[in-house]
């Protein structure tokens, strides 16, 4: 056939970042050179409350701290223990987080 009649050549395709990383279990234990990236939207009222636990640091940092304290109280749960709150000289106990 001739070149004429193959159509048109295309450049080969990038491959999109989650072709290019491994999967996360796969990752090592030691902070890599990259992370795989996260787009998130939020609402204005979720955006400023992140800003104010950022306290003047990064926003990653905020977002890092409050993944680990839901994850810690989930693992707490699930052991069967429960998370008491002291206020007002009165224990309370925390059902849910969110």
């Amino acid at each position: 056939m001739s070149e004429s009649m193959q159509g048109p050549s295309y450049p080969e395709r990038e491959p999109s970042p989650l072709e290019k990383y491994p999967p996360m279990e796969d990752l090592p234990l030691k902070p890599p050179t990259y992370w795989p990236a996260v787009t998130m939207h939020f609402a204005p009222d979720t955006y400023q409350a992140l800003v104010e636990l950022a306290e003047g640091g990064s926003i990653a940092d905020a977002l890092r701290d409050a993944i680990a304290l839901s994850k810690w109280f989930k693992d707490v749960r699930e052991s069967g223990a429960e998370v008491l709150i002291e206020r007002n000289r009165k224990l309370r106990r925390v059902v849910k987080i969110r």
